[in-house]
């Protein structure tokens, strides 16, 4: 998925936007993004480490559902509330 600003990650990455974590398909849920293929890296995991994205208020995280279940999504925004 791509935001308006170009900021991409796959649908079951992990992003916080302003401050809450959640999957990136469920962030351009919100704010309607575009499906683009391309290919996406994901941080390498750091304690707590967040990546600036091009979209004020959006953030990367080491962190992806594997599946993209919103059982998924709610333990890692749990991990990622407690700073891991």
């Amino acid at each position: 998925y791509s935001d308006i600003s170009g900021s991409c990650a796959t649908s079951g990455h992990i992003v916080v936007f302003h401050g809450e974590a959640m999957m990136m398909g469920s962030y351009c849920k919100r704010v309607k993004c575009e499906d683009r293929a391309m290919y996406v890296n994901s941080p390498r995991y750091q304690r707590a480490r967040r990546v600036r994205s091009k979209t004020g208020g959006l953030e990367y995280t080491a962190f992806a559902a594997r599946y993209g279940t919103v059982v998924e999504e709610s333990v890692m925004r749990t991990a990622v509330h407690i700073g891991l």
